[in-house]
């Protein structure tokens, strides 16, 4: 479904209207029964007014949140490098890369590991400033075993995706605080965390 929104930027991070965007409806389709199970009061809404209520739209426009999160245009890609092999995976938006790419790679690591990934690569998703760029670049190596999450750019006191939390934190998708591994360097155009693993995710190569 390709949808469109009026032209403009607003210094509210992820809140702005998108435009000409194909909107994936087997995900939104997930996310709303994955919402519905949890808040049954949201089950009574029309999809119309569950996307609006849940952040997706703003009135009838499609809002950045709702591109990246169910849409194309950006991309999430995981590549591993284990004993001379190389595998990657990739994702066109962030549901998909929430529920396609972070199970490969936490599949198989111990609970602690698990949950510290999980908040380094949501920390990364929220806290990027797409407006400088959609790629998310997650290298995992061995040797010691580690994870490096890169995403563009750190968001300025002028902006926050306050909608892709509201997204997150409707569908349950938000790690315990302790959880959010806080990144090792930071630059104007850059966010790096370096997240230690008790084990590599061989998922991604077999």
């Amino acid at each position: 479904m390709r949808l469109g929104g009026c032209r403009g930027f607003r210094e509210a991070g992820d809140d702005y209207p998108a435009e000409g965007v194909i909107l994936h409806e087997d995900g939104i389709d997930a996310f709303r029964r994955r919402v519905t199970a949890l808040h049954g009061e949201f089950a009574e809404f029309s999809r119309d007014e569950f996307l609006r209520r849940a952040g997706v739209f703003s009135g009838k426009f499609l809002t950045l949140a709702g591109s990246l999160m169910f849409g194309e245009g950006m991309s999430v890609r995981a590549v591993l490098r284990h004993k001379g092999l190389c595998a990657e995976v990739e994702a066109v938006n962030i549901w998909g890369a929430y529920t396609e790419i972070l199970p490969r790679l936490t599949g198989r690591l111990s609970y602690e590991s698990a949950q510290k990934f999980r908040g380094g690569f949501v920390r990364a998703l929220l806290n990027s400033d797409y407006s400088l760029g959609r790629n998310i670049l997650i290298t995992i190596t061995s040797g010691p075993a580690r994870a490096v999450i890169d995403n563009p750019g750190i968001l300025g006191k002028s902006g926050k995706n306050h909608r892709l939390r509201k997204i997150f934190a409707l569908a349950g998708m938000l790690p315990c605080r302790k959880y959010f591994t806080p990144p090792e360097q930071t630059t104007q155009h850059r966010l790096s965390t370096t997240i230690p693993l008790a084990a590599l995710p061989q998922a991604l190569i077999l």
